[in-house]
């Protein structure tokens, strides 16, 4: 199958990772140790970091449900596409904690400024409850590096989505700037070990990728 950024090669692919025995965890589930860890499982988690638009969510999370797969979504305070605290914003983050998927927040350099990221979490916690928004995620950690020394627990954080530990566990590959630096996700529907993979919904489309933007 060659590599396409096409929902309908996503959902393919998915379907290969459970046909070759990858059983489906959110990053919630690893940090908590709340499934069953066996040495001859592989496991699967899908990430998506939310860094434009919102909505584009909804299409993958369709096709998640479908294939039986749980992802872990990543949400921006600072998007400038987006609101996380609209009523669309909401329901979709809404939707993605009643079917399964965990919620996370997709955090920047500023939000860690005056405690302010405390103040974010907690108003999202009070909107979509006390088990959510319990992982986080940096955005563009390449230019913006991540924040291994700050202190999460604090906030009820279980995890930061480059944990040394889950990316020791996991092969993690990515298609930031919609390029996959070790090839197409669905080269690795084979691969011997557990794999983490970073998707963005930005570049995921139904025929054009003119679509999202």
């Amino acid at each position: 199958m060659n590599c396409s950024f096409k929902l309908n090669h996503y959902e393919k692919t998915l379907e290969e990772f459970v046909k070759n025995g990858f059983v489906s965890i959110t990053l919630d589930q690893f940090f908590k140790k709340d499934y069953d860890l066996d040495p001859h499982k592989k496991y699967f988690v899908m990430r998506h970091d939310i860094d434009h638009d919102i909505t584009l969510l909804e299409d993958m999370l369709f096709i998640e449900n479908k294939v039986g797969i749980k992802s872990s979504n990543y949400f921006r305070a600072r998007a400038k596409n987006y609101n996380i605290f609209s009523r669309q914003s909401s329901s979709i983050i809404q939707r993605a904690v009643s079917l399964g998927h965990s919620v996370g927040f997709h955090y920047e350099d500023i939000d860690l400024e005056n405690d302010r990221i405390k103040f974010i979490i907690e108003a999202l916690r009070r909107e979509h409850g006390d088990h959510t928004f319990q992982t986080v995620s940096p955005h563009e950690p390449t230019r913006a590096g991540t924040q291994d020394d700050f202190d999460w627990k604090s906030l009820g954080v279980l995890g930061d989505a480059y944990d040394k530990d889950l990316m020791s566990f996991f092969k993690y590959i990515s298609d930031s700037s919609c390029r996959w630096r070790e090839g197409c996700m669905h080269n690795f529907v084979k691969h011997p070990s557990s794999m983490y993979v970073l998707t963005h919904p930005i570049w995921w489309y139904k025929e054009h990728p003119g679509e999202n933007y």
